[in-house]
């Protein structure tokens, strides 16, 4: 399982992409929001994370793509909103997910930590919630599963 971490904060990627790889996905790491909405076909992911903070406006745009492009309708969008922003109301509530982005420069706070704490919690459960729910994608483009090629390749083999 793939995702994708659109942010430019150092440390908020980090943390993400650790919490990533402990539920078992791949993590790509993109810092242009262009580049990413261009590669997200080929890309296929499962989630991608963005940070409201780093791209106000560019989140939308990706959204946006992953909600009307056939390939990536069962993937997931997160994104950390930013404080104070204005509330925001996801286009697929089963599939956007608004966490509060608590992450600051100012690490060295009480109330910042445990607002951190809160929002990998979240993100945690989000992540444990796809990859149970994740069951293997249709094959599209006239492929075969590998493994229904492995296993005719079998058969043709016994046959002779």
């Amino acid at each position: 399982m793939l995702a994708v971490v659109l942010a430019e904060d150092d440390a908020f990627a980090r943390i993400i992409s650790y919490r990533s790889r402990l539920h078992k996905y791949s993590v790509v790491r993109y810092r242009d929001p262009v580049k990413l909405a261009d590669n997200l076909m080929e890309l296929r992911p499962d989630i991608v994370v963005a940070r409201e903070q780093d791209f106000p406006f560019h989140w939308e745009m990706i959204a946006a793509e992953m909600a009307y492009m056939h390939i990536l309708q069962n993937s997931r969008f997160i994104l950390f909103a930013a404080p104070g922003s204005p509330p925001k109301q996801p286009r697929r509530p089963a599939r956007e997910i608004i966490i509060p982005d608590s992450f600051s420069n100012d690490y060295g706070s009480r109330q910042t930590e445990a607002g951190q704490e809160d929002a990998i919690r979240t993100y945690a459960s989000v992540l444990s919630d796809v990859s149970r729910s994740a069951a293997p994608q249709a094959v599209s483009d006239g492929e075969a599963p590998v493994s229904s090629l492995i296993s005719a390749a079998q058969g043709r083999a016994r046959r002779h």
